[in-house]
Protein backbone atom coordinates (compact mmCIF):
# COMPACT_ATOMS: atom_id res chain seq x y z
CA UNK A 1 0.00 0.00 0.00
CA UNK A 2 3.25 2.17 1.10
CA UNK A 3 4.18 1.69 -2.19
CA UNK A 4 1.04 2.87 -4.09
CA UNK A 5 0.73 6.14 -2.49
CA UNK A 6 4.54 6.65 -2.98
CA UNK A 7 3.51 5.98 -6.59
CA UNK A 8 1.27 8.41 -6.78
CA UNK A 9 2.18 11.31 -4.89
CA UNK A 10 5.28 11.02 -7.38
CA UNK A 11 3.22 10.69 -10.44
CA UNK A 12 1.32 13.45 -9.38
CA UNK A 13 4.14 15.58 -8.10
CA UNK A 14 5.81 15.39 -11.50
CA UNK A 15 2.19 16.42 -13.29
CA UNK A 16 1.79 19.58 -10.43
CA UNK A 17 5.60 20.44 -11.09
CA UNK A 18 5.05 20.96 -15.20
CA UNK A 19 1.18 22.16 -14.77
CA UNK A 20 0.63 24.01 -11.64
CA UNK A 21 1.88 27.18 -10.40
CA UNK A 22 4.41 27.37 -13.50
CA UNK A 23 6.34 30.48 -13.69
CA UNK A 24 6.01 33.20 -16.10
CA UNK A 25 7.18 31.82 -19.49
CA UNK A 26 8.50 34.69 -22.35
CA UNK A 27 6.67 34.69 -24.90
CA UNK A 28 6.82 31.62 -27.30
CA UNK A 29 8.33 31.57 -30.27
CA UNK A 30 7.14 29.77 -33.53
CA UNK A 31 9.66 29.50 -36.58
CA UNK A 32 8.57 29.84 -40.09
CA UNK A 33 10.73 28.97 -43.07
CA UNK A 34 11.58 30.78 -46.99
CA UNK A 35 11.18 28.21 -49.50
CA UNK A 36 11.90 31.20 -51.94
CA UNK A 37 15.30 34.03 -51.19
CA UNK A 38 15.85 36.82 -53.28
CA UNK A 39 18.94 36.23 -55.22
CA UNK A 40 19.04 32.17 -54.58
CA UNK A 41 17.97 29.26 -56.39
CA UNK A 42 16.87 25.91 -54.58
CA UNK A 43 17.16 22.21 -55.04
CA UNK A 44 14.53 20.34 -52.77
CA UNK A 45 16.48 16.89 -51.44
CA UNK A 46 13.22 14.95 -49.96
CA UNK A 47 14.11 12.40 -47.51
CA UNK A 48 13.54 8.59 -48.22
CA UNK A 49 10.65 6.67 -46.46
CA UNK A 50 13.13 5.29 -44.18
CA UNK A 51 14.44 8.62 -42.95
CA UNK A 52 11.22 9.99 -42.16
CA UNK A 53 10.45 7.28 -40.07
CA UNK A 54 13.93 7.50 -38.27
CA UNK A 55 12.56 11.34 -37.67
CA UNK A 56 8.88 10.43 -36.50
CA UNK A 57 7.54 13.28 -38.34
CA UNK A 58 6.71 14.06 -41.91
CA UNK A 59 6.67 18.01 -41.68
CA UNK A 60 10.17 18.27 -43.08
CA UNK A 61 12.05 20.56 -45.39
CA UNK A 62 15.65 19.82 -46.80
CA UNK A 63 17.77 21.16 -49.77
CA UNK A 64 20.44 23.83 -50.78
CA UNK A 65 19.96 26.99 -51.53
CA UNK A 66 22.49 28.29 -54.01
CA UNK A 67 23.51 31.33 -55.38
CA UNK A 68 25.45 33.50 -57.89
CA UNK A 69 28.69 33.96 -56.11
CA UNK A 70 28.89 29.84 -55.92
CA UNK A 71 27.89 30.03 -52.08
CA UNK A 72 25.88 27.14 -51.27
CA UNK A 73 23.63 26.97 -48.32
CA UNK A 74 22.07 23.27 -47.16
CA UNK A 75 19.03 23.38 -44.95
CA UNK A 76 16.98 21.19 -42.64
CA UNK A 77 14.05 21.71 -40.84
CA UNK A 78 11.29 19.67 -38.71
CA UNK A 79 8.39 20.05 -36.54
CA UNK A 80 7.04 17.74 -34.36
CA UNK A 81 3.33 19.18 -33.21
CA UNK A 82 2.17 18.20 -30.21
CA UNK A 83 -0.20 15.04 -31.25
CA UNK A 84 2.74 13.26 -33.03
CA UNK A 85 4.43 12.26 -29.46
CA UNK A 86 7.23 13.43 -27.69
CA UNK A 87 9.99 13.00 -30.71
CA UNK A 88 13.70 12.08 -30.24
CA UNK A 89 14.77 15.40 -31.90
CA UNK A 90 17.75 15.44 -29.28
CA UNK A 91 19.01 12.64 -31.24
CA UNK A 92 19.05 14.10 -34.34
CA UNK A 93 21.07 16.77 -34.36
CA UNK A 94 24.79 16.95 -36.38
CA UNK A 95 26.74 16.47 -32.93
CA UNK A 96 25.12 12.97 -33.04
CA UNK A 97 23.69 12.32 -36.63
CA UNK A 98 26.48 13.54 -38.73
CA UNK A 99 29.01 12.22 -36.06
CA UNK A 100 27.34 8.56 -36.85
CA UNK A 101 28.42 9.25 -40.50
CA UNK A 102 31.83 9.84 -40.00
CA UNK A 103 32.07 13.76 -39.62
CA UNK A 104 34.63 15.08 -37.31
CA UNK A 105 34.32 17.95 -34.92
CA UNK A 106 37.07 20.89 -35.25
CA UNK A 107 38.18 23.61 -33.39
CA UNK A 108 38.01 26.73 -36.39
CA UNK A 109 38.06 29.37 -33.59
CA UNK A 110 34.20 29.56 -33.74
CA UNK A 111 32.55 29.92 -30.16
CA UNK A 112 29.92 26.93 -28.95
CA UNK A 113 27.01 29.76 -29.86
CA UNK A 114 26.12 32.79 -31.76
CA UNK A 115 22.94 34.99 -30.85
CA UNK A 116 20.96 35.37 -34.03
CA UNK A 117 17.91 37.51 -34.86
CA UNK A 118 14.73 36.57 -35.89
CA UNK A 119 12.51 39.25 -36.32
CA UNK A 120 13.84 40.92 -33.38
CA UNK A 121 14.06 37.88 -31.54
CA UNK A 122 17.26 36.78 -30.06
CA UNK A 123 17.76 33.01 -30.46
CA UNK A 124 20.56 31.39 -29.48
CA UNK A 125 22.08 29.05 -32.36
CA UNK A 126 24.65 25.88 -31.48
CA UNK A 127 28.12 26.56 -33.30
CA UNK A 128 30.03 23.88 -35.15
CA UNK A 129 32.92 22.99 -37.48
CA UNK A 130 33.25 19.13 -38.84
CA UNK A 131 35.39 17.67 -41.29
CA UNK A 132 33.21 15.95 -42.92
CA UNK A 133 34.34 12.12 -44.82
CA UNK A 134 35.41 11.09 -48.62
CA UNK A 135 37.33 14.32 -48.87
CA UNK A 136 34.29 17.19 -48.28
CA UNK A 137 35.38 20.42 -47.25
CA UNK A 138 35.00 21.31 -43.77
CA UNK A 139 30.97 22.42 -43.06
CA UNK A 140 30.54 25.43 -40.80
CA UNK A 141 26.61 24.88 -39.56
CA UNK A 142 24.42 26.51 -36.91
CA UNK A 143 21.46 24.96 -35.14
CA UNK A 144 18.73 26.18 -33.03
CA UNK A 145 16.25 23.84 -31.06
CA UNK A 146 13.03 25.05 -30.06
CA UNK A 147 10.74 23.14 -27.38
CA UNK A 148 7.43 24.82 -26.73
CA UNK A 149 8.44 27.38 -28.01
CA UNK A 150 11.36 28.58 -25.90
CA UNK A 151 15.15 27.62 -27.14
CA UNK A 152 17.10 24.74 -25.73
CA UNK A 153 20.70 25.54 -25.82
CA UNK A 154 22.71 22.64 -25.42
CA UNK A 155 25.39 21.85 -22.42
CA UNK A 156 29.00 23.22 -24.01
CA UNK A 157 31.04 20.50 -25.25
CA UNK A 158 33.63 18.05 -23.78
CA UNK A 159 37.08 18.45 -24.88
CA UNK A 160 37.03 14.40 -25.72
CA UNK A 161 34.53 15.16 -28.43
CA UNK A 162 37.33 16.74 -30.17
CA UNK A 163 40.12 13.55 -29.82
CA UNK A 164 40.92 12.50 -33.03
CA UNK A 165 41.92 8.95 -31.69
CA UNK A 166 37.95 8.11 -30.34
CA UNK A 167 36.14 6.15 -32.19
CA UNK A 168 33.14 7.02 -33.83
CA UNK A 169 31.16 4.71 -31.35
CA UNK A 170 32.87 6.41 -28.54
CA UNK A 171 32.39 9.89 -29.72
CA UNK A 172 28.50 9.06 -30.76
CA UNK A 173 27.57 7.86 -27.03
CA UNK A 174 29.39 11.06 -25.35
CA UNK A 175 27.73 13.42 -27.72
CA UNK A 176 24.40 11.41 -27.13
CA UNK A 177 24.57 11.56 -23.10
CA UNK A 178 25.41 15.20 -23.41
CA UNK A 179 22.75 15.70 -25.33
CA UNK A 180 20.30 13.67 -23.34
CA UNK A 181 21.21 15.37 -20.07
CA UNK A 182 21.29 18.99 -21.52
CA UNK A 183 17.52 18.45 -22.90
CA UNK A 184 16.62 16.43 -19.27
CA UNK A 185 17.57 19.38 -17.23
CA UNK A 186 16.29 22.06 -19.60
CA UNK A 187 13.31 20.74 -19.65
CA UNK A 188 13.09 20.23 -16.01
CA UNK A 189 14.12 23.65 -14.78
CA UNK A 190 12.34 25.53 -17.48
CA UNK A 191 8.86 23.42 -16.63
CA UNK A 192 8.52 22.02 -19.99
CA UNK A 193 7.06 19.22 -21.04
CA UNK A 194 8.15 16.62 -23.57
CA UNK A 195 4.84 16.82 -25.52
CA UNK A 196 5.15 20.12 -26.20
CA UNK A 197 5.55 21.06 -29.68
CA UNK A 198 9.13 20.89 -31.25
CA UNK A 199 11.21 23.08 -34.23
CA UNK A 200 14.65 22.21 -34.91
CA UNK A 201 16.20 24.44 -37.64
CA UNK A 202 19.46 24.27 -39.33
CA UNK A 203 21.79 25.56 -41.89
CA UNK A 204 25.89 24.95 -42.88
CA UNK A 205 27.87 26.12 -45.70
CA UNK A 206 31.44 24.75 -46.89
CA UNK A 207 33.93 26.66 -44.60
CA UNK A 208 35.92 28.63 -46.61
CA UNK A 209 38.77 31.09 -46.02
CA UNK A 210 38.21 32.75 -43.01
CA UNK A 211 36.21 30.95 -40.73
CA UNK A 212 34.85 33.83 -38.47
CA UNK A 213 33.74 35.45 -41.93
CA UNK A 214 31.89 32.18 -42.88
CA UNK A 215 29.82 31.80 -39.33
CA UNK A 216 29.56 35.57 -40.13
CA UNK A 217 27.97 35.00 -44.07
CA UNK A 218 26.13 31.66 -42.41
CA UNK A 219 24.27 34.10 -39.38
CA UNK A 220 23.20 36.58 -42.31
CA UNK A 221 21.82 33.75 -44.35
CA UNK A 222 19.78 32.08 -41.31
CA UNK A 223 18.27 35.91 -40.56
CA UNK A 224 17.09 35.86 -44.34
CA UNK A 225 15.84 32.20 -44.27
CA UNK A 226 13.66 31.92 -41.08
CA UNK A 227 10.94 33.87 -39.82
CA UNK A 228 8.55 34.28 -36.48
CA UNK A 229 4.55 33.19 -36.89
CA UNK A 230 2.11 34.01 -34.35
CA UNK A 231 2.21 31.84 -30.94
CA UNK A 232 0.25 28.67 -31.27
CA UNK A 233 0.55 29.19 -35.38
CA UNK A 234 1.60 25.86 -37.20
CA UNK A 235 5.11 26.43 -39.29
CA UNK A 236 4.67 27.19 -42.95
CA UNK A 237 6.68 27.78 -45.67
CA UNK A 238 6.31 31.50 -47.51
Amino acid sequence: MFLVLLFIAATFGAWSWFHVGNPIQPPEIVLGIRRVIPGFGFSNHPLNETERQILATTNLFNGDFTNGLGNRYTVFFAEWRRESGPGFLVLHTPDVCWVSAGAVPRRMGQPEQVTMEVDGKALPFECRAYEMPEGHPIEATLWCTLVGGRPMPENPQADAEYQTTLSRGSRIRTESRRRMWSYFLRSLRDRTPALECKQFARFSTPLRGDATQTFERLRHFGESWLYTLPPGANSQAE
